[in-house]
């Protein structure tokens, strides 16, 4: 189970909350959404996010250990980026989309030599 929740949902970070609770009110009322489905969009839009920040993360993992011949380290970066990419609604078998690839290969991102999970790995163990 997740440590931290939002309006009874799993979160990663308390940190979050603000980020949640604006958007959440942004749907409500800017958009006129029903107060549950405002959250159930921010908690969606909040997710997707972090679906593909762990989909490029294993990503980039799943490339480096590759390159450094270790098969376990790729095969444990490959599943999990598979799961992330269902999260999405993606083939984890097809091309890398855009999206994930800009992540993946966006400046900043610390090198993966071994096998590291992501924090957002817990939505696919709470399910």
């Amino acid at each position: 189970m997740a440590k931290h929740q939002w309006s009874k949902r799993p979160i990663l970070s308390q940190d979050h909350i603000a980020d949640l609770e604006r958007d959440s009110a942004l749907n409500e009322f800017e958009h006129g959404q029903h107060r549950e489905d405002a959250e159930d969009g921010a908690y969606q839009v909040y997710r997707k996010k972090h679906h593909a920040d762990g989909a490029a993360h294993h990503l980039r993992g799943l490339k480096a250990a590759q390159e450094a011949g270790d098969i376990e380290e790729a095969h444990k970066h490959g599943v999990l980026y598979a799961h992330h990419m269902g999260e999405l609604g993606h083939d984890p078998m097809d091309a890398v989309p855009d999206d994930i690839k800009k992540l993946a290969e966006g400046e900043g991102k610390p090198k993966v030599y071994r096998f590291k999970s992501h924090k957002s790995d817990s939505f696919l163990v709470d399910k």
